[in-house]
């Protein structure tokens, strides 16, 4: 298992918005990981940056 943070760009954002929450992890996120996305966009105006969790080349978060 190799864990790495990756920022989120226009090359992977598709990738990380199709996940999918699971039913326990529901009461932690508010919305879809798209809905969160675009709040982050929006909201923080670049003050924030949105970032993707991956084991290996897998993108799991």
């Amino acid at each position: 298992m190799t864990l790495h943070i990756c920022k989120i760009t226009n090359e992977n954002r598709n990738e990380i918005a199709n996940l999918k929450v699971t039913g326990e992890q529901h009461k932690f996120i508010e919305s879809t990981v798209l809905d969160c996305l675009v709040d982050a966009d929006t909201k923080y105006k670049g003050d924030a940056a949105s970032v993707g969790f991956y084991d290996g080349d897998m993108t799991i978060g």
